[in-house]
């Protein structure tokens, strides 16, 4: 499977929109953007595209994707429902 990005930066928490997250990251003084399709304001991603093994391509909105794994202030959102 491939997803967009949904990484954010901040505490651990399953919730894509929590405000906490942080959705830009500095790098030699230039800000980047750490999710594909960022929102309103905050940057949130407002969802992502998810390749599945049989190559079809389902939308999923933000709020039907959760945590995946994090790193330190890096969180990956990639856990959606498979049924």
């Amino acid at each position: 499977m491939l997803i967009d990005r949904l990484q954010g930066l901040g505490p651990r928490t399953t919730n894509v929109y929590d405000a906490r997250l942080r959705w830009t990251t500095v790098d030699e003084g230039k800000n980047w953007r750490t999710a594909n399709h960022p929102g309103g304001g905050s940057g949130a991603p407002e969802g992502g595209n998810f390749l599945f093994e049989d190559g079809h391509v389902e939308w999923f909105h933000g709020k039907r994707v959760s945590l995946g794994s994090g790193s330190g202030e890096w969180q990956c959102f990639y856990k959606i429902p498979i049924n």
